[in-house]
C-alpha cells in the first residue's frame, strides 16, 4: 500500500488539475469546438491564398477571415434573425386570433382519426382533444422561439464574447496549425508516419462531412421550405429553417415533410402531395 501512495497522488494531483482546468474553460469550450470545425473547413483556403500572396501570410489570414464571415457567420446571423422575425409574428397572430392551430389540426384529424379508430389506443380519443392537444403544443413551440429574442438580446455581450473569442483562436490554428500538429505528432508515441496519416485522414473525412453535410442540409431545406410555399402551407420559411437543422439527421427532414405529404393526399391535395 505504501509503495502505491505516490502514485496514488499523483493520480489525484493530475484528475483535480484536469477538473479545475476543464472548470475553469468551461464557458470557453463552445468557441473552441467552432474556432476548430471552421479551421478544418477553411483551412485549404487559407493554404491557397497562402500561396498565392506568398510574401503576406497576415493578407492571406485576413482574406480567410472574411471569407468565413461572408460564407458563414452573416448568413447565420442573417437566418437566426428572419426565424426569430417570422415565429414573433406567428405568434402575434395566434394571440390575436388571426390564425387558429386548433382548427388547423381539427380538420386534418377528422381525416385521419377515421383511418386509425380501429386501434384500441384511439378509441378513448376525440379530435377535439387531440387537436386541442397540438395545437396548444404548436402554439407553446411558436411561443418558445419569440421569447428567445429578449433572452439574445440581454445575452449579446456574452454572444459577442464568443464570437470574438471563436475568430481570436481560429487566427492561432489556421497560422499555426500546421506546427501545432507537428507537436502533436511528435508527443504522440506511435510512429510519426502513423500518426501523419491518421491527422491526414481525420481531417479530410471531417472537411468532408462537415461540407456535405451542411450543403444537402441546405439544399433539403432550403427545397422544402419552398414546396411548402408553393403549396401554401403556412410559416414556410420556418418549416425550411427546422428542415435544415433536422437534415444534419439521417432522416431528420423526413419527419417533416413526411406527414404533411401523408395529409395533403388524405385531404385529397394529391399533386401537392407528390
Amino acid at each position: 500500500m505504501q509503495k502505491n501512495t505516490p502514485y496514488i497522488l499523483f493520480l489525484t494531483f493530475v484528475l483535480l488539475v484536469t477538473v479545475s482546468f476543464f472548470l475553469l474553460i468551461k464557458d470557453f469550450l463552445l468557441a473552441c469546438f467552432w474556432a476548430i470545425i471552421l479551421a478544418v473547413v477553411f483551412d485549404p483556403v487559407y493554404q491557397r491564398f497562402r500561396q498565392y500572396f506568398k510574401n503576406s501570410e497576415i493578407l492571406a489570414l485576413f482574406l480567410t477571415m472574411m471569407m468565413i464571415i461572408l460564407v458563414f457567420v452573416i448568413p447565420l446571423l442573417t437566418l437566426t434573425l428572419m426565424i426569430t422575425e417570422e415565429s414573433t409574428n406567428y405568434y402575434l397572430k395566434i394571440q390575436g386570433g388571426e390564425i387558429n392551430p386548433q382548427v388547423y389540426f381539427q380538420k386534418t384529424l377528422k381525416l385521419l382519426l377515421p383511418k386509425f379508430n380501429k386501434l384500441s389506443h384511439m378509441q378513448a380519443l376525440t379530435v377535439e382533444q387531440i387537436s386541442t392537444s397540438a395545437g396548444n403544443a404548436f402554439a407553446e413551440a411558436v411561443k418558445y422561439i419569440a421569447q428567445q429574442v429578449p433572452a439574445l438580446t440581454q445575452n449579446l455581450l456574452n454572444l459577442i464574447v464568443q464570437f470574438a473569442l471563436t475568430f481570436y483562436i481560429l487566427f492561432f490554428l489556421l497560422r499555426d496549425g500546421q506546427q501545432l500538429i507537428r507537436k502533436l505528432i511528435s508527443l504522440i508515441p506511435i510512429g510519426d508516419g502513423i500518426e501523419t496519416e491518421l491527422f491526414e485522414r481525420f481531417t479530410s473525412v471531417a472537411r468532408a462531412t462537415v461540407k456535405g453535410g451542411l450543403i444537402v442540409a441546405i439544399i433539403q431545406g432550403s427545397i422544402g421550405g419552398f414546396l411548402f410555399w408553393l403549396v401554401g402551407i403556412p410559416a414556410a420559411f420556418l418549416w425550411g429553417m427546422l428542415m435544415i437543422l433536422l437534415s444534419l439527421l439521417p432522416i431528420g427532414s423526413t419527419l417533416i415533410w413526411g406527414p404533411t405529404a401523408v395529409i395533403l393526399f388524405l385531404q385529397g391535395q394529391t399533386l401537392n402531395a407528390v
